[in-house]
């Protein structure tokens, strides 16, 4: 009798182990699919947010209200409203042998003149000459050290700070410069094709004198 009781109590325990055990898995397998679910909405929330940190834009650089980027007569409008610049549209200009204009005008007390560069009707570049006799390459370095942090690279003649695709730099005598590095690239691979187209059209002409 003893081992039929023991024998039916064997039998339970193994029904209630196989009971648990498949109560367990379908809790496992559930929550397992439920967390996997909250990874896989994580890392995609993850992708769409490093994504948009990529595609997020800078901000431009330059002086005061005059940031590269804007087109010419934004910047037209910011030089006559200025009080550091003496702007006339006589002030507009080309380059030599090119069709980008530039705007070259005389500052008021602490700049000399300056120069603003455009590509296909973007600032890409300014160029400030400081009045020496109120603004000296010191203070300049400091005030711009403050603005933007360390900076990138340095020599006895220049100075300069990267941000992103623009950079700052500070040459002697006094010389601030705002540069768009993407337009300057381009530019000087366009330049560089160039020479070397003109350095076989000069070949070229002395054969006749072989």
């Amino acid at each position: 009798m003893k081992k039929l009781v023991s024998f039916f109590l064997f039998i339970f325990m193994l029904a209630g182990f196989s009971f648990a055990d498949e109560v367990y898995t379908i809790a496992f397998d559930g929550s397992t699919e439920a967390n996997s679910r909250e990874v896989e909405n994580s890392l995609d929330k993850g992708a769409e947010e490093s994504g948009e940190e990529k595609e997020e834009k800078f901000s431009p650089i330059g002086f005061g209200s005059i940031k590269l980027g804007m087109n010419i007569e934004n910047v037209k409008e910011e030089l006559r409203a200025s009080k550091e610049f003496v702007y006339f549209e006589e002030s507009v200009s080309f380059l030599p042998f090119s069709e980008f204009p530039i705007i070259s005008c005389d500052g008021a007390k602490f700049i000399d003149n300056a120069v603003f560069q455009f590509y296909e009707d973007k600032l890409y570049s300014i160029t400030i000459f400081m009045d020496r006799r109120n603004i000296d390459f010191f203070t300049m370095f400091i005030k711009l050290t403050e603005s933007y942090g360390k900076h990138t690279f340095l020599n006895p003649r220049i100075i300069e700070w990267k941000i992103k695709k623009q950079m700052i730099t500070l040459e002697k005598p006094v010389v601030v410069k705002f540069l768009d590095l993407t337009v300057h690239n381009q530019l000087l691979q366009e330049s560089s094709v160039q020479d070397s187209k003109i350095k076989q059209r000069k070949n070229e002409f002395l054969e006749n004198f072989e």
